[in-house]
């Protein structure tokens, strides 16, 4: 439901993706974001709004990847939470 999404191998790793604009950001202008992995995406971003911050995507499963959301800090700069999911 969210389109295509290109991934970008390196060496058959996985080091990012490219995706079209999504409908409820339609005149955004094309950005490049970043991820930071964390332990618990859920854990972080409970405590974004206490931090001053905003939760512009809530946790989000990936399937087959793990577990995503998006926050913006209090100076206005976006960045996205990963947790990869545990690969047996």
């Amino acid at each position: 439901p969210a389109g295509t999404y290109t991934v970008i191998n390196v060496g058959g790793q996985g080091i990012g993706g490219i995706a079209a604009t999504p409908a409820n950001a339609k005149g955004m202008a094309p950005a490049w974001g970043g991820y930071v992995t964390v332990d618990d995406v859920d854990n972080v971003v409970a405590k974004v709004a206490g931090l001053g911050g905003q939760v512009l995507m809530p946790p989000t499963d990936i399937p087959t990847v793990g577990r995503f959301a998006t926050i913006r800090d209090p100076q206005g700069a976006t960045l996205s939470l990963i947790t990869y999911a545990m690969k047996n």
